[in-house]
């Protein structure tokens, strides 16, 4: 994805070395983006008490597989009935889901239980047979009545990248709507000398998802992960790739 600095405001935090590009869905266009995921989903809270009220009580920490493909159906004759979800299509490669609320995938989710169950985080990587490219897969979820999705579950682990005076090095990018930060470039720092002395298992690679730091999530959005790896000191980084 080109993010243009000038519509996106796009600046360098000086103290990480960390360069945010902040994408408002009003700029997707513009960011060489996806279109946003459908306008009918609702906005939610990814709040424990607000996920069990669109999802019943499942188990989202329930194991499960890696890759699975999911069927489900709007209501006949309501094809305008929104999915519930918010979608994070940041990389414009996969529709990663950042938070469900009430409608067809909560439902889904509620009739297969656990082990099957569409998570926060999850990646959507098809659409009714097609991988791509993006607008195909958004205008599916937009309109089709029939969804037959691919789905993966990102692989979490969690570095600790030590203190230091050096800035971290990567440049990430972000979506409001978002809960996580895309890695989009590693630069000399704190992030290359880890990778030099870490296994391939841990080290972070381009395209990786930052979705806390020290212990904090982005539950309010973004920005609560941008400061904190704001500093010098020591992190705690939990991240996500697909595999």
């Amino acid at each position: 994805a080109t993010c243009l600095p000038s519509v996106c405001g796009s600046r360098l935090l000086e103290s990480t070395m960390l360069l945010l590009c902040r994408c408002d869905q009003a700029d997707w266009t513009a960011c060489d983006f996806a279109p946003p995921q459908p306008s009918s989903a609702q906005p939610v809270d990814t709040s424990a008490e607000r996920a069990h009220a669109a999802t019943g009580d499942l188990d989202f920490d329930a194991p499960g597989p890696t890759s699975w493909q999911v069927s489900m159906r709007r209501p006949p004759g309501l094809p305008d009935v929104g999915l519930g979800v918010h979608l994070d299509l940041a990389d414009a490669k996969h529709a990663w889901i950042a938070s469900i609320g009430s409608g067809v995938v909560a439902d889904y989710s509620k009739s297969v239980g656990d082990r099957l169950a569409l998570r926060q985080h999850d990646v959507i990587t098809a659409v009714n047979g097609d991988g791509g490219p993006m607008d195909l897969l958004v205008e599916h979820l937009q309109t089709a009545q029939v969804l037959n999705l691919q789905v993966q579950r990102p692989r979490r682990w969690s570095v600790t990248i030590p203190e230091g005076e050096a800035p971290l090095g990567v440049k990430v990018i972000y979506v409001a709507t978002g809960k996580t930060l895309l890695v989009t470039d590693i630069l000399e720092g704190r992030v290359a000398t880890f990778n030099r002395t870490s296994s391939t298992d841990e080290e972070i690679r381009l395209g990786d998802r930052v979705v806390s730091v020290d212990g904090k999530q982005a539950l309010e959005g973004p920005q609560v992960l941008i400061e904190a790896l704001a500093g010098a000191g020591r992190k705690e980084v939990e991240l996500l790739r697909v595999e």
